[in-house]
């Protein structure tokens, strides 16, 4: 049943080819045009192109995961999951997939836009590393904003969750710059696993809680 479980919500999303070929298409154009905003003859130095990878990343997957309970709210399939005590699992699966169709082409878009840049072959992996991990948590983020403003429209979600993600950019960031400085960076990449797992962990009960309160 657990198997089924997931590969309907794959088979959803992936047959909804807009919902997440549509971001990765965004992302794309994004960092193609990027380098055109700025002076090729200057050394411009990594962090501002690392910097806009991860704002670009975030707001990328905010509109990807825009939709992610409405329909199923809308037709009662989630009414129907929380009957049978399915709730919680029906949304790690949501979460899993939008993280597989969306937040992983993402990072590896972002890998291949830093390789293509000349910078070192470390950074473009520890980059790639980090958009891995921290698109997990973006999409568990947004998540939880989507099932708040799920009768409101998603500015609502958008408030409340952005200003909880700011500290994970600001993580990014340092770990950005003691890789460029090549300075130990393991502290940073440990507290960016520890936060991706706790959130993968509670989030989804939280969801849960919130969802239930929308179908009573």
């Amino acid at each position: 049943m657990t198997r089924n479980l997931l590969f309907i919500e794959g088979f959803k999303l992936f047959k909804r080819s807009r919902a997440w070929i549509g971001p990765v298409l965004v992302f794309l154009l994004i960092v193609i045009s990027f380098p055109l905003t700025l002076d090729i003859n200057s050394n411009n130095p990594p962090e501002i192109y690392l910097s806009f990878i991860w704002i670009s990343t975030l707001v990328v997957t905010m509109l990807g995961t825009e939709l992610i309970f409405s329909d199923d709210f809308e037709d009662g399939t989630l009414e129907q999951h929380a009957i049978n005590s399915q709730l919680v699992e029906i949304i790690f699966y949501k979460i899993l997939v939008h993280w597989i169709l969306i937040g992983v082409p993402l990072a590896f878009v972002a890998f291949l836009f830093v390789l293509s840049l000349g910078f070192a072959y470390e950074l473009s992996l520890v980059t790639l590393l980090c958009l891995i991990i921290s698109n997990l948590i973006f999409i568990n983020f947004f998540s939880l904003g989507n099932s708040l403003s799920l009768k409101k429209g998603s500015i609502l979600g958008l408030l409340i969750t952005i200003p909880f993600l700011i500290p994970l950019l600001i993580l990014l960031g340092k770990m950005t710059t003691a890789v460029i400085l090549e300075l130990n960076f393991i502290g940073y990449l440990s507290l960016l696993t520890g936060v991706m797992i706790l959130a993968t962990c509670f989030i989804p009960f939280i969801i849960s809680f919130i969802l239930k309160t929308h179908l009573e």
